[in-house]
Parts: C-alpha cells; structure tokens; sequence
C-alpha cells in the first residue's frame, strides 16, 4: 500500500511526464486492440460453418484460370462416391435485378438448395429456414428492411426475371463473423431450368479420406483438347485464403495470410513500442529525481533508519538526534 501511495504521489508531482507516458501507452494499447480484432476477424471467416473441417470446394485450372467447380465439371473422378457425405451446389449473381412490391432492386443473389443449411448455420430473424420448392425464397434483414421497411416481408413475392415468381419464406440474421459468401436474397436451384452459369460447390467428405494424396494426384496437370488441366480440392478453412481468377468481390472474400502476419508484427512492434517509451520515460523521471537526492545527500541529509539504542533517528544534517 506504501508502494502505490508513493508512486501516486510521485506522478501528480511530475504531471507532463505522466500525461505524456500515459497518453503514449493508452494509444499504443489502442492500436494494438483494433489491430487485434481485425486479425481475430480475419482467422475466424465462416465461423458459422457446420462442421468445417472435412468440407471441400473443387477447383478447376485451365491455363491459369483457376475457379471453382464441381464433380460433374471433372472429367477424371479423383473422388469415389462412396466418400462424399453430402454436397450442395450454389450459383452466386452479384448486382442482379429482381422486384419486390412492384420496386426494381438491385441485389447480390445466391442461387443453391435446402441442403446449403446443412454446411452454415443462419439464425431466423422471422418465418421458418425452407427452401424445400422451387419457389421459396430466402432474404436478408438489410434486405427486408430496404424494401419492406417495417412491414412483414414473410409471404410476400419477389419476381426474378420475366415471369419467375419467388415467395419469401424467410429472413435471415446476418452472421456476426465474416464470411467468404455474402447475399441479400437465396433462391432455389430448380425454380430455373438453367441459370447459364457454372455452378459450384461444397462437398462434405468421409473421414479419413486421404485428401492430401489426392491433391498430389489431382495436381498434376494433363494437357486436353481445352488446354492445360489441373483440379485441386480446398478445404473450406483454407479457401478463404485461396486466389482465384474469377474476382467477384460483391459476393465472395478472399484474404491475404502474408498481410496478416504483417499486421501481426506490426501490433507486436506498437506494443513494445508503448512499453519502452513508458519504460524510458519513467527511467527519465528516476534520472532526475536520483540527481536531487545526489545534491541532497552533498550537504548531509541522511534516509530514515532505525537504531536499538535510539529507536527511530533522524538525520537531517550530519549531526544526529541521539547518541
């Protein structure tokens, strides 16, 4: 308790260099917060996933044009049947144009199935999570409140291209984490014949599918009559930090591992930074302190120490109290 009082009393007495000392190490602990929280964001992408760690997405590269795929796309099967567990396949449109409540909008669309829910996990703001008929519809809360305002959108139709009727069965929260999709309306994969668009896919594995000997397998590129072949398999935890050459950056994310390392150093760097300088200026502060006694000490003045013969003494001047 004596420790705290005297440094209490030591910095309302040097009052600069404690503003300055704190201030210094307030900001730098600031810095390193905020960076921290981004790094944390950017390690826990899809943290909604269900069961992530044996999901895969196929990737096709013809020539260097490196995007995903799915099975069907691939003409040597690296992967029997009896290892897959479950699939779903999805078509993203980003900035496509759909009517709600006779408005045109311009929306980020996610075209996919009910099994889509079986590999994320989507809290209900309102209605029920179904996407069972061709015509359900899932939106968002951003969305209904664009376009539905504080009305109840559940129920209500959405109209998608010339004669395309959705009804929407849901809306859902969005994820408190990133995520390397993102969507303002779901629609089902059967309520068009054909979208005229590649699709692509998540694929849940068996486990203990050695997918590491398959990719070395896969890997190897194989000249065909459409160029240069190669197929590689992502698991879903790498392939937020996967490139690919097909940017669409609307609808899907995709990091840098090496810039967060980066920005890792550098919230090391501030941190220590924040500590030093208070270190060094504290040290400053004892310099100068240690100078007064030194003078103090030059004409006699003595600590306070304590004697059997005399009990407390003391000296302050070279003549003592007591003998």
């Amino acid at each position: 308790m004596k420790t705290l009082k005297y440094a209490a009393r030591f910095l309302m007495r040097s009052k600069s260099y404690t503003f300055i000392n704190l201030l210094g190490l307030a900001l730098s602990l600031a810095c390193c917060i905020v960076l921290i929280s981004y790094i944390h964001r950017e390690m826990t992408v899809d943290a909604h996933a269900v069961r992530s760690d044996n999901v895969i997405i196929p990737v096709r590269d013809v020539d260097g044009n490196v995007y995903p795929c799915t099975l069907q796309n691939i003409d040597t099967t690296y992967i029997r049947p009896e290892d897959i567990e479950e699939e779903t396949q999805f078509i993203t449109r980003p900035k496509d144009n759909i009517v709600a409540q006779d408005k045109p909008y311009t929306v980020n669309i996610l075209i996919t199935d009910s099994t889509y829910f079986k590999f994320f996990h989507y809290d209900l703001a309102a209605g029920e999570l179904r996407m069972s008929a061709p015509y359900d519809a899932l939106i968002t809360e951003s969305f209904a409140r664009r376009s539905f305002g504080n009305e109840n959108p559940i129920g209500k139709t959405l109209a998608y291209g010339k004669s395309n009727i959705a009804t929407i069965r849901g809306v859902l929260k969005e994820p408190r984490c990133k995520t390397i999709q993102t969507f303002d309306v779901m629609l089902n994969m059967n309520l068009l014949e054909k979208w005229y668009k590649m699709p692509s896919a998540f694929i849940r594995l068996q486990p203990n599918v050695p997918l590491d000997k398959i990719n070395r397998i896969s890997g190897v590129h194989k000249k065909t009559e459409n160029g240069t072949v190669r197929y590689q398999f992502i698991p879903m935890e790498q392939f937020y930090w996967y490139e690919t050459s097909n940017k669409n950056p609307e609808m899907e994310r995709h990091g840098n591992r090496s810039q967060v390392f980066l920005l890792a150093g550098v919230c090391l760097l501030v941190l220590l930074t924040g500590v030093i300088n208070f270190i060094n200026l504290y040290l400053v502060m004892m310099m100068k302190r240690s100078k007064e006694y030194g003078i103090k000490k030059i004409f006699g003045i003595r600590g306070v120490r304590f004697s059997s013969s005399c009990g407390w003494r003391m000296l302050c001047s070279s003549r003592p109290l007591c003998s």
